[in-house]
């Protein structure tokens, strides 16, 4: 393992992608198949780890568009034969909306460590995080959206289930309805008949218990806010 590589690694995710919401080089840097665990506190706004980069890459910018970081400091670097143990503190102003959490305009000052290890490839492979996310919560908002945080990761539960049964049809015909497009438009896209298309939405609506477009299209922008479509 080349040591002043993964010190390199390191250092770029924590000053470049969290100080400074540089994600260019993310996925030269983080295998397909990582592997990242949360703080025990994350359930709050995520209900699990998560497993590959799509997903890992997506939380993170999350970060980036929601906190601005004023200053990242690197306190110490513990490396291992395959892991780096690094102790960080950051301070940041919360400037975009952070899931539920509307932007606040407030600043944050934030500590922990974060263990990284390396695949054969060296590439970041592992993650696992200790870091205060409900102090953080404290910091930039009051103590109200947290519990609705909760309910919303239960309420995204329960249309990840609903989900599950959609055919890969029927979950495009929901993204041409979130594009405003008609069924008949939708069926000229698809290339598949008018009453092809109807019998999808009929499908869909049964799946999710509604009775209108309109209220098919309200869960249609869940879908899509939660990432499940």
């Amino acid at each position: 393992m080349n040591t002043k590589k993964t010190q390199w690694i390191v250092e770029h995710v924590l000053y470049e992608i969290f100080g400074k919401g540089n994600l260019s080089q993310y996925d030269e840097l983080v295998e397909k198949d990582v592997h990242v665990h949360y703080p025990s506190s994350w359930p709050e706004i995520y209900p699990t780890d998560l497993r590959g980069r799509e997903s890992s890459k997506v939380i993170d910018q999350e970060y980036s568009k929601a906190f601005q970081m004023r200053n990242v400091e690197i306190h110490d670097l513990i490396i291992g034969q395959d892991k780096i143990l690094a102790r960080w503190a950051f301070n940041g102003v919360h400037k975009g909306n952070f899931f539920t959490i509307k932007a606040s305009q407030r600043s944050f000052d934030l500590t922990g460590q974060t263990i990284y290890q390396f695949n054969v490839r060296e590439k970041i492979c592992e993650v696992w995080q200790a870091w205060d996310l409900l102090g953080l919560f404290r910091q930039i908002a009051d103590v109200l959206p947290i519990i609705s945080l909760s309910e919303e990761v239960e309420e995204m539960q329960q249309l990840k289930k609903r989900a599950a049964g959609l055919s890969e049809k029927e979950r495009e015909c929901l993204k041409y309805l979130l594009l405003g497009k008609t069924a008949k438009e939708t069926a000229s896209y698809m290339k598949l008949s008018f009453r092809t298309v109807e019998y999808y939405f009929e499908n869909i609506k049964d799946k999710f218990g509604c009775f209108s477009k309109r209220e098919l299209f309200a869960y249609a922008r869940l879908l899509e806010k939660y990432r499940i479509i």
